[in-house]
């Protein structure tokens, strides 16, 4: 029960968040044996933008199971680099994992970094877009089970209509989980849509 109640508490906080937003990325990637989805709301202020929003990944293989909910605020701008824009902030992770005979709770709080950066189109007519984000979180701020946690990212997003694209993604988890170092990566395509 008191899952239900923080679980609605941070949905009806983030609802009120997006209501305000300006533009919203939501996202689908999949893969043979995973699924990864998300949305994001960003809000423009004074110097630079506020983003906000979650993820998360569900995958089930003969060999390992797991699965992760992300929740996270993030805070960037263009850089002095023109088409390259940074983000730092925090996120918020909680998810289980098993593998053979081994299994566990995950619970950290992240920190996070992102760079992005689209090719200017006197390179290329069609729009592309390459990231990274990194994720990790020391003993200090992990809980349940885990004891650290790490994760990164990597993207390219080719834009066939301005607001939205098609995902090449790979991602890679790394997380010490009682006395098991859990490690996986995933390659996935999917789509993004922005309005």
């Amino acid at each position: 029960m008191k899952k239900i109640v923080v679980l609605t508490a941070v949905l009806l906080i983030l609802g009120t968040g997006m209501v305000q937003a300006e533009t919203f990325r939501a996202i689908l990637n999949a893969s043979q044996s995973s699924i990864f989805a998300g949305v994001d709301a960003k809000r423009y202020v004074t110097k630079g933008y506020m983003k906000y929003g979650g993820n998360g990944i569900f995958v089930d293989t003969d060999t390992k199971k797991y699965g992760l909910l992300n929740i996270r605020l993030m805070v960037g701008s263009e850089t002095l680099l023109e088409n390259l824009v940074c983000e730092v902030g925090l996120k918020g992770v909680l998810g289980s994992a098993e593998e053979r005979d081994n299994d566990g709770s995950i619970g950290a709080v992240a920190f996070s970094g992102v760079a992005a950066y689209r090719l200017p189109q006197s390179i290329t007519p069609i729009p592309i877009q390459f990231s990274l984000e990194m994720s990790g979180s020391p003993s200090v701020l992990t809980f349940l089970d885990a004891k650290n946690y790490f994760d990164v990212k990597t993207g390219i997003d080719v834009y066939i209509v301005e607001n939205a694209s098609l995902q090449f993604s790979y991602h890679y988890y790394s997380i010490d989980i009682k006395k098991w170092d859990f490690k996986d990566d995933r390659i996935l395509f999917g789509i993004a849509l922005e309005f």
